[in-house]
């Protein structure tokens, strides 16, 4: 696969690996094949992110249920807590406790669908676009409008 350029700019000395230049046949230009350190076109295999199900980076705090995890917290007799063990020790115990609570008013996080959400953001409101263009002709509106929302859509 060749990618043709008509400018070349870098200010990483270590991309460019080699530069040949050869005269063609086809054009009075000469072809610069420029050979870098790395393969652009090959797809880099993306993980999704994977959380422990034991820690806070896994609950989807966006979707929590605030008001209840507010008395559940209250609930909580927090110097009873500390009391019951070593200074050393509170700090686990804490978090242990406010996990276990946050557990049972927060959701887990799902798996990401792999489309950045502004695709998808995207993907929507021409969804919806095209619903309009079509109530539009199915009410049989007029083909003043009917234009208008067409060369918004780029149709």
């Amino acid at each position: 696969i060749y990618i043709v350029l008509d400018l070349f700019i870098t200010n990483n000395s270590r991309l460019v690996t080699n530069v040949q230049a050869q005269a063609t046949s086809l054009s009075d230009h000469h072809v610069v094949d420029v050979m870098l350190a790395n393969n652009f076109l090959s797809q880099k295999e993306t993980t999704t992110p994977k959380f422990d199900e034991s820690s806070f980076r896994s609950l989807d705090f966006f979707q929590a249920d605030f008001d209840t995890l507010k008395e559940e917290l209250q609930k909580v007799s927090w110097s009873q807590l500390r009391d019951s063990c070593s200074f050393e020790e509170f700090p686990a115990l804490f978090t242990e406790t406010l996990f276990q609570i946050c557990c049972s008013c927060v959701p887990q996080k799902s798996v990401p669908s792999g489309r950045p959400k502004h695709s998808n953001a995207l993907r929507r409101k021409r969804n919806r676009q095209k619903a309009r263009l079509q109530a539009l002709i199915d009410k049989k509106a007029s083909e003043d409008q009917i234009k208008a929302v067409r060369i918004k859509l780029h149709f």
